[in-house]
């Protein structure tokens, strides 16, 4: 057991892995090179799940991951023991605690790297990567088994001779209806709220409602619509948006029906009430819209234009494990500018004697 203890502490194999690692990963960097679409697939994943699932079928993009992950595996084993008998040696010291301090500061980079690795496991194993939500400005979007919802305020887009100069998002985080964190939000600065971070990636324009012109008697005026809700009120009348079908066909009883599931004539009924009571309806058909023409009470109902509103695409994720890397990342280099401005043998974080 104590050769076995030995071997795993021994200098010459944290140099042997060193140079392994080293070895694996630029195999790793020319292999991604060569498969640039599937290495943005694989920062959309949880990282081990999909590794040992579909990746273990894609040799050819991860054959280097797995010798990298036993080599590291190692390495880490080999740090904690080195660690683990330097602490004891440090301890037993009957030297001045000024000089083991300096020793113990090297551990404490050994220690705040072990933690920092292993905040980057739990990431890799638990949590979830949600690159594609489309989100109006103006509407929520409830973030699955979390009970939160963001809300996009307000998206602001500016270029310039064609090019984008700025993108960015007033995001609103929310739990029970109540505002609890709110940040504008661009591609390198996300959102962040205990381990959920909310990334804004892309934006655009969506149809989001129709214009409508209403006249009589040589007056007119405009009533505006909005999808999903599609319903307002005006002189005594409500006008609703009912129902959409994607291909309109009618049979031979005249009966309005869709033709098939595909966008070839889509077109929506519009229904105006009164007192309650559907009093006129027409058929909207998106791809001609300006033959709408709808007669009630002496008004008429006609198109006007699609109304359009900005959206913000968002990627959402969830890093169980960030906060311990950030933790041991920021130790590791405090310890290690520490080191800077102590002198001494004690002080070096690999010693030359001694190597087996």
């Amino acid at each position: 057991m104590k050769t076995f203890w030995k071997s795993l502490s021994s200098l010459r194999l944290t140099i042997i892995l060193i140079t392994l690692l080293i070895l694996v990963t630029f195999g790793g960097i020319f292999t991604l090179s060569a498969y640039r679409e599937e290495m943005g697939k694989m920062d959309r994943v949880i990282f081990l799940p999909w590794l040992f699932r579909e990746g273990a079928g894609e040799t050819g993009l991860t054959w280097w991951i797995f010798p990298l992950l036993l080599f590291l595996s190692f390495f880490a084993l080999n740090t904690a023991i080195c660690t683990i008998d330097a602490l004891k040696d440090i301890l037993s010291s009957d030297k001045p605690w000024r000089r083991r301090l300096r020793r113990l500061v090297v551990q404490v980079v050994h220690m705040s790297f072990l933690l920092a690795l292993g905040g980057h496991l739990v990431s890799s194993l638990y949590g979830f990567r949600s690159p594609q939500n489309y989100i109006l400005e103006g509407r929520t979007l409830e973030i699955p088994g979390k009970g939160l919802t963001l809300r996009l305020n307000e998206l602001r887009v500016s270029s310039r001779d064609g090019v984008l100069t700025e993108m960015r998002g007033d995001i609103s985080l929310m739990k029970d209806g109540r505002v609890i964190k709110r940040k504008w939000v661009s591609p390198n600065h996300p959102l962040l709220y205990r381990g959920i971070a909310v990334y804004l990636l892309h934006h655009g324009m969506a149809p989001a409602g129709i214009e409508l012109n209403l006249s009589k008697g040589g007056r007119k005026e405009t009533i505006s619509l909005a999808f999903g809700d599609g319903a307002v009120s005006f002189r005594g009348y409500r006008l609703r948006l009912a129902e959409f079908l994607p291909d309109l066909a009618t049979d031979r009883e005249g009966r309005a029906f869709s033709a098939s599931s595909e966008f070839r004539n889509p077109a929506q009924r519009l229904v105006v009430y009164k007192e309650g009571k559907p009093i006129a309806s027409g058929w909207l058909l998106y791809l001609h819209p300006f033959g709408f023409s709808l007669d009630f009470d002496g008004y008429t109902l006609s198109f006007s234009r699609i109304l359009y509103r900005p959206y913000g695409v968002l990627e959402i994720n969830e890093d169980q494990g960030a906060f311990v890397a950030l933790v041991g990342t920021i130790i590791f280099m405090t310890a290690l500018s520490l080191l800077l401005f102590l002198k001494g043998e004690e002080a070096e974080l690999v010693s030359q004697k001694g190597i087996e």
